[in-house]
């Protein structure tokens, strides 16, 4: 059965410049222990781009695009991205993997202020990703350099790509902290004790100003954190190891992961129950 997590990009200001000392991966909400991880390298994805977009298809495309283009051109990773069609909202295709422009009733569905939101299906017990949606939101993103308190489109596309392959905030501020997270979350605060004046922001930060470039850049936190879940021509791996849990037995495979044995009642119901998690971005 599948998980779900969602990845929220909401709007603030950012005070300080800096970059995070050690990236972290999104995990299970039932079992901590387990991060998130694609089977496979070659991703591919549909672009739903609605007939009254404010971005024509060319802009949509080419920061979508440029968003995924950042990940996959990392020298010590070989994951790889595929837009395969551009299609209105709507009609089914073969790829569950997409990036659809909601140019209509998103308070419906998604918190009325957050710019983008990825929701990730994954295998509870093993982390594997099964698909991954990205949602942006019109309303508040842009693609024009003279911005006037939006959000730049290609910014926020490459940070909520940071969060489709699996990577999370390497911390969250006092005001997006869950007091009841089931699994530890680092402070930004104390890791901004850690901070030179020559540290620069990652791109999976969860602060950023509107009209801000600067996380639209990969820092050597970003590509580290690719390139330990992603290594070139090696087997993806979890940051942290699967370990036996009960009657499961479950265990890392080269590009995928297994599970054996009688599950437990209370494994089974783990598996059977859709999850929601929420990282935010302020």
């Amino acid at each position: 059965m599948r998980g779900w997590v969602s990845v929220w990009l909401i709007a603030a200001a950012l005070a300080v410049g800096a970059e995070a000392s050690a990236f972290e991966c999104t995990r299970s909400d039932s079992r901590c222990i387990v991060s998130l991880q694609w089977p496979q390298r070659e991703l591919p994805y549909v672009l739903r781009h609605p007939e009254g977009s404010r971005f024509s298809e060319v802009e949509a495309s080419r920061a979508t695009d440029g968003a995924f283009e950042r990940w996959a051109s990392v020298a010590c990773s070989d994951i790889r991205f595929t837009r395969v069609a551009i299609l209105p909202p709507g009609p089914a295709h073969p790829v569950s993997n997409q990036v659809e422009f909601v140019d209509s009733d998103w308070e419906l569905d998604y918190d009325p202020s957050a710019a983008a939101v990825t929701s990730v299906a994954y295998g509870v017990t093993t982390g594997t990703i099964r698909t991954a949606t990205i949602a942006v939101n019109e309303f508040v993103t842009t693609t024009s350099s003279a911005c006037t308190g939006e959000f730049d489109l290609e910014t926020v596309l490459t940070h909520e790509v940071g969060h489709f392959i699996g990577i999370a905030h390497p911390c969250e501020t006092a005001a997006t902290i869950d007091p009841d997270a089931a699994c530890p979350v680092v402070a930004c605060e104390d890791l901004e004790a850690t901070f030179t004046e020559d540290d620069r922001v990652p791109t999976m930060w969860p602060v950023v100003n509107p009209c801000d470039r600067q996380l639209a850049s990969l820092e050597s936190d970003d590509t580290q954190a690719l390139c330990f879940v992603y290594p070139r021509a090696r087997p993806a791996q979890q940051c942290s190891a699967i370990p036996i849990d009960g009657n499961v037995l479950v265990s890392n495979k080269p590009f995928g992961c297994t599970s054996t044995g009688r599950p437990s009642a209370g494994i089974l119901a783990a598996l059977l129950f859709v999850l929601y998690g929420a990282r935010r971005r302020r």
